[in-house]
């Protein structure tokens, strides 16, 4: 995704569940990151496919970058969005 498209992505996840909260670690010390967190959030904002639901979602996912430097060189997102989607009642 370019910038702007994962900027646009993230105003439209913040809006669609404005209560949420991610937990995770990561280790640093290595040149490949896995960083893990959990989505928990609440369906309470407008958007996706219905009407707020009043579901909750708790799916874990990871990220993780290799490192150039300081800089990341490759990032890969793992989530089981099917999991996310059967939580909310949209799939």
């Amino acid at each position: 995704m370019t910038a702007p498209t994962t900027r646009r992505y993230l105003q439209r996840v913040i809006r669609t569940f404005p209560v949420r909260r991610r937990e995770g670690a990561a280790d640093e010390e290595r040149k490949s990151v896995c960083a893990h967190g959990v989505f928990l959030a609440t369906h309470t904002g407008p958007g996706g496919p219905c009407a707020p639901t009043g579901k909750s979602v708790k799916t874990d996912y990871v990220y993780v970058m290799e490192f150039e430097g300081d800089k990341i060189r490759h990032m890969a997102k793992i989530w089981h969005s099917g999991l996310a989607l059967k939580q909310l009642g949209w799939a």
